[in-house]
């Protein structure tokens, strides 16, 4: 197989969000950068420089719609994977990929994939500071119950780590991955339609740390990114802040590494 270089991965998954773009555009969905994504956009009208990822919300009623309405093959090359899309897929949030492409990293994976972007149900938290707490600690041992199950003991691991993990693996001992993403589901979706005002990536939350106001989701504009242009939260200070602090400010040299980096290859 022949590897994708970092320039081709970053141009592979700039054509999934123009063809996201697009769709979502045709359907009547809103969606908005998230994450680093919507960082790069603000700080470096477009990639971080040590990042290679890309990542999006819709609030949860337009995420299920995309569910719904995402052909099986969007411009013969891109697949909608999630929970409710696909057997066997593992985790609580969706991706979109390009099906011409894998990954040595991800082979293990039941359901394997190459390039893809990461896509973010936003669901409704309380509004009150001290119900917000209660229920995240709830929606992040649900999150983590999910992410030990996946893990597994190595003899690369240090004893201190394989210890920590067979600890960390007793609570959910009897249960199978599949039955902790049906509980990670329902907890993601326990606070929706009850009239709250905060949203929270309540499928995955360990980036974010706290609540922003859906309110942001009524005001997007265009942001331009590398040569393209891609929708945004038009209050980004308000979403950037939230996550990063001082986001403006570029992290230590040492830093500056790539996080989400694996090796892709074009299918054979």
């Amino acid at each position: 197989m022949k590897k994708i270089t970092i320039d081709e991965k970053r141009k592979i998954l700039l054509d999934i969000l123009s063809a996201v773009d697009r769709f979502c555009e045709k359907e009547g969905l809103v969606y908005s950068m998230a994450c680093g994504t919507m960082l790069g956009a603000v700080r470096h009208k477009g990639f971080i420089p040590w990042d290679d990822d890309l990542d999006i919300y819709l609030l949860r009623n337009d995420y299920s719609k995309l569910e719904k309405v995402f052909p099986d093959l969007l411009d013969g090359k891109y697949r909608f994977a999630s929970l409710k899309r696909t057997e066997g897929w593992h985790c609580a949030f969706g991706k979109i990929y390009d099906d011409r492409t894998v990954s040595e990293n991800l082979k293990a994976r039941r359901i394997p994939f190459g390039i893809n972007i990461d896509v973010y149900p936003i669901d409704d938290v309380p509004d009150s500071e001290s119900e917000w707490k209660k229920y995240r600690a709830i929606q992040k041992k649900a999150v983590y119950d999910v992410r030990y199950k996946t893990l597994n003991i190595s003899s690369q691991n240090s004893l201190k780590r394989n210890l920590r993990l067979i600890w960390d693996k007793l609570p959910c001992l009897f249960q199978t991955r599949d039955d902790l993403l049906r509980i990670l589901d329902s907890i993601a979706q326990l606070n929706n339609n009850k009239g709250y005002s905060m949203g929270f990536e309540c499928a995955q939350g360990l980036v974010q740390q706290h609540p922003f106001p859906k309110s942001l989701f009524s005001s997007i504009v265009n942001w331009p990114y590398e040569d393209r242009q891609f929708k945004g939260f038009k209050d980004a200070d308000v979403y950037l802040r939230n996550g990063y602090g001082d986001y403006m400010k570029l992290p230590p040299e040492e830093k500056r590494v790539l996080v989400h980096g694996y090796d892709c290859y074009w299918k054979e």
